[in-house]
């Protein structure tokens, strides 16, 4: 007597097979098990690098938040004009420093990169 495991593998056995075709028929069952198998480890590694692509995403707005946190720091440390009351007014004034610094920040590194190639090409 063959005792299946499921429904499924009863629907495809008949009572009266013969030794070759309940091979054929257990090979059959044996490769989509293996094929399941194969699927269900797909899909878990695409559950997995789904959370891990959503976790790297997560550290990388906590690290922008950090990074924000440092400027409004800055922000706070640019010493305030005594004439100007209003905080909006100060609040653009420091914009505007912030803004001016990193203009002439990259206007000087421009510069540096500029005299360095000259030298090599001299050179």
């Amino acid at each position: 007597d063959i005792y299946s495991t499921n429904a499924f593998e009863s629907s495809l056995m008949p009572t009266n097979l013969s030794g070759n075709e309940f091979l054929s028929v257990n090979n059959e069952l044996q490769r989509k098990k293996k094929d399941h198998k194969k699927l269900k480890k797909l899909k878990e590694e695409k559950a997995k690098k789904k959370k891990d692509k959503k976790s790297k995403c997560k550290e990388r707005t906590e690290h922008h938040e950090k990074l924000l946190h440092k400027t409004e720091k800055m922000h706070k440390e640019i010493p305030k004009d005594p004439t100007l009351r209003d905080e909006e007014q100060q609040q653009l004034v420091n914009k505007d420093l912030l803004k001016r610094l990193k203009k002439e920040k990259k206007k000087k590194y421009k510069q540096v990169c500029h005299d360095f190639f000259q030298r090599e090409h001299l050179d």
